[in-house]
């Protein structure tokens, strides 16, 4: 019997290292929690969302937009504005992000929203409105000023936005909408052109400027937030 009761004990004793090594194996293994991504703008911290500086490459200082301040309100209602708060709210939008950038001059702000959407066709659908925005006459200009007192968006407002755009960020575990909204520093207005130079399709606002800044920045931040489960899987 004694010989018996060790037997056991021993296959015991390693049925329990065995599983052991296993918990110290999976603690090793890096697991996104796709649940967690789902709901980046609420669950990652906004410094993390908006980092103090971005650009299309990162060893291109000169090339960098500076984060000058952080909205601190989340609802949809406090980030967006126009067609596209109505479109998102029609959509169930759950939140929005924001942050203020300034150009690498200073001559040029804006700010840019992270949407939170609560699925993949309401993400294709705002996604493609933003994007269309850039090429409008009139462009639902669609994020809500964030001004920073003492930078150079200090007066940043809502009546002084030119153009804005967006696009949206969709990989196995990202899906979200970024959008961005630009203006000048100094506060002045998109170009009106006169009449016999104005576009085959009828513009009468010079926008473009203004709208290829946003659109570069929102592929900047579609780049940024895609690489972000990267940099830390486990969760």
């Amino acid at each position: 019997m004694s010989v018996l009761l060790a037997a056991v004990g021993v296959l015991l004793l390693l049925a329990g290292g065995g599983v052991a090594l296993h918990g110290v194996r999976n603690s090793r293994q890096e697991i996104r929690n796709d649940a967690y991504w789902a709901n980046l703008w609420r669950n990652v911290p906004a410094e993390k969302i908006f980092p103090e500086r971005i650009s299309m490459r990162r060893d291109a200082p000169d090339a960098q937009w500076v984060r000058l301040g952080i909205a601190p309100q989340t609802s949809c209602a406090a980030g967006l504005t126009g067609r596209t708060a109505e479109r998102a709210e029609a959509a169930g939008c759950q939140g929005v992000v924001r942050a203020t950038y300034a150009d690498p001059a200073g001559d040029m702000v804006a700010t840019v929203a992270v949407i939170g959407l609560p699925g993949r066709t309401a993400e294709d659908e705002i996604g493609e409105y933003l994007r269309r925005q850039a090429d409008e006459d009139r462009p639902d200009l669609a994020v809500r000023s964030h001004p920073v007192p003492g930078t150079v968006a200090a007066r940043w407002r809502d009546d002084r936005r030119n153009a804005a755009t967006g696009v949206g960020v969709f990989t196995s575990y990202i899906h979200h909408v970024v959008a961005v909204t630009t203006g000048a520093a100094d506060g002045r207005l998109a170009t009106r052109i006169p009449a016999p130079w104005r576009s085959e399709r009828g513009l009468h606002v010079e926008r473009r400027p203004w709208a290829s800044a946003a659109g570069d920045l929102a592929m900047m931040f579609a780049t940024h937030l895609d690489g972000l489960p990267d940099e830390k899987k486990a969760r």
